[in-house]
């Protein structure tokens, strides 16, 4: 597989921690978890700064796909700086899967700058995606888009601007604490994406 980081497991109680890299550039998505199965797993992706190239690529940020069976799965993704990821896919972080149970928590990334939308969800189970706290801006799709039924997700406390299709698409929609504000990076031109 052409990801930077690649984790398929089909273990149960199991654990999983992928944090801190600097991930950039590659032929497939920056971090990609495929084909998880069990019960009582846990996963997080923290602190990582993932960055692609061009909008030819054909990558995500952070890609989880094909989650089968899951139950009782709680993952986190965190901290992380998503930009310039995107390409013949369409987001820079995605959560697509069927069948079992799970909650997706992503609070206080920045995805930003990427070809195409900032989040996408796509998943067919009974998963409930929690995102929260993170600044989504300068996307040239959505900020989010959710093709599912919007039930089972909560969208709150995010600040989205200037994302080219609009800051919420599919079943995607604010909550009454979301913001669109500038909000004020350090100097984005040398990826330096900390708030002044």
């Amino acid at each position: 597989d052409p990801s930077g980081i690649y984790v398929e497991a089909q273990s149960n109680s199991a654990s999983y921690l992928i944090q801190a890299n600097i991930v950039s550039n590659n032929e497939g998505s920056e971090i990609t978890t495929y084909s998880f199965s069990g019960t009582n797993q846990t996963l997080v992706i923290a602190s990582n700064r993932l960055t692609g190239g061009t909008a030819s690529g054909n990558f995500r940020g952070i890609e989880m796909n094909q989650w089968a069976g899951m139950n009782r799965a709680r993952i986190g993704i965190r901290n992380n700086l998503i930009r310039r990821a995107g390409g013949a896919f369409t987001e820079a972080l995605y959560t697509g899967g069927s069948g079992g149970s799970m909650r997706i928590e992503v609070n206080n990334n920045t995805i930003t700058s990427n070809f195409g939308n900032g989040i996408g969800i796509a998943n067919s189970i009974s998963l409930t995606n929690y995102v929260f706290n993170n600044i989504i801006s300068g996307n040239s799709g959505y900020g989010v888009n959710d093709s599912v039924n919007a039930s089972f997700n909560k969208f709150d406390y995010n600040n989205m601007i200037g994302n080219s299709s609009g800051y919420y698409g599919g079943e995607s929609s604010a909550g009454p604490r979301s913001i669109s504000t500038n909000p004020m990076f350090n100097n984005p031109g040398s990826c330096d994406y900390t708030l002044k």
